[in-house]
């Protein structure tokens, strides 16, 4: 990966094109929040869940400093490229099935 699309990278995960991410939930399932003293919240089947991209791309545990550009956090020898490469943490066009046809294009 060049500079200039890391470039692109972090500027999209700090200014994501789209304020959330909404899904409809098919079956009922438990979230496990970090750092709120492991708190669960069930969401039950029926549902839509947002997701506020500028929050999970800002994920202290994810993303070192993350509130600064820099590029170079998408380097194979981060922290954050390796979250990002296995963990779908980089979620700015979406992810699965219904992730953005154009995601292509910023390459």
């Amino acid at each position: 990966m060049g500079h200039l699309h890391r470039c692109v990278k972090e500027t999209l995960r700090l200014h994501p094109p789209s304020l959330m991410l909404l899904r409809h939930a098919r079956r009922s399932f438990v979230v496990r929040a970090r750092g709120s003293g492991d708190a669960e919240y069930e969401v039950p089947a029926g549902h839509t869940v947002a997701s506020p991209m500028v929050i999970h791309n800002a994920l202290p545990h994810v993303y070192e400093d993350a509130g600064s550009f820099d590029p170079g956090r998408f380097g194979p020898a981060r922290e954050e490229y390796r979250a990002y490469a296995a963990d779908h943490a980089y979620t700015v066009f979406g992810g699965g099935r219904h992730a953005c046809v154009g995601e292509a294009l910023s390459r």
